[in-house]
């Protein structure tokens, strides 16, 4: 058999996920630019114009960070006030980075 090539050493990213050894899922993070965005962190929505702009202000919490086959990266949220609109309640969202700013909080 041959050498084996990490799926991602083909492809080019225009972010890089931090890691060090084995990091677990919560220890994840997306760095693009300024912008440093880690699982666990709470952002604030910011939707592009083409996006539900009813979402822009509201608080959200960052559960996943996903990367595609070429090399977009979206990220997962869950509504921070999902349990005052029983609609929310549940749902996740997926969105990309730069329609999120991170909190004050985090």
């Amino acid at each position: 058999m041959g050498m084996s090539v990490p799926w991602h050493s083909a492809q080019r990213f225009d972010a890089t996920i931090a890691s060090l050894g084995d990091l677990g899922a919560d220890e994840q993070r997306v760095v693009m630019g300024n912008l440093v965005l880690s699982v666990g962190d709470e952002v604030v929505l910011r939707p592009s114009e083409r996006r539900d702009i009813s979402l822009a202000g509201r608080w959200a919490r960052i559960e996943r960070i996903l990367i595609d086959y070429i090399g977009s990266v979206r990220i997962a949220i869950s509504l921070a006030d999902a349990h005052e609109r029983p609609g929310d309640r549940g749902r996740v969202l997926v969105v990309a980075p730069e329609e999120l700013e991170p909190s004050r909080n985090s």
